[in-house]
């Protein structure tokens, strides 16, 4: 039975969304990646604000990121296992995040859910895990919202743990 589950969103400060005449974040990634080199900020060739921080590979990018590329209409695999990872859409989501950093407007920070509540970020996909201690500890007014949908649709994926008791063990367990 699931466990601890957990689903990514969009978490955002809302007063730099307004600076560009949002109330919210973007519904697509299409409206987000339109608005977003207004929400960075570059001191000559440092990014001092990202209008997205990625999550860092330390917080396992791997099932958030499995959002993106469902939002592209791939998988990480067939249901066969066959490898999902190096094809159309999937591509097309690893390119979007390397081109988010390429083009100066997204970040890669050492810690994953720490820059939207302590600045210098606009954005940031986290755990809804997070969602009480990320809006007690922003110093602002930090919106929540569903993820971004993709060039072909909504995706979210999940996370976090499940739990098993065997039939076969002792009735105390």
């Amino acid at each position: 039975m699931p466990f601890a589950w957990s689903t990514p969103l969009i978490y955002y400060n809302a007063a730099m969304l307004a600076e560009v005449g949002l109330i919210a974040a973007p519904k697509t990634l299409e409206e987000f990646v339109a608005v977003a080199p207004d929400l960075g900020q570059r001191d000559g060739d440092t990014l001092t604000w990202a209008a997205f921080a990625h999550p860092c590979s330390g917080s396992s990018i791997a099932w958030p990121f499995r959002s993106v590329v469902w939002q592209h209409g791939c998988q990480y695999s067939d249901p066969e296992f066959n490898m999902g990872l190096n094809q159309g859409g999937a591509v097309e989501a690893g390119n979007l995040y390397r081109s988010s950093v390429a083009d100066g407007w997204a970040s890669t920070p050492a810690v994953g859910d720490a820059d939207v509540p302590n600045g210098p970020t606009a954005s940031m996909m986290a755990s809804t895990g997070g969602l009480t201690r990320l809006i007690r500890d922003a110093t602002f007014e930090l919106g929540a919202a569903f993820l971004h949908e993709g060039p072909t649709g909504f995706g979210c994926s999940t996370g976090s743990a499940g739990m098993a008791v065997p039939a076969a063990s002792d009735s105390s367990r």
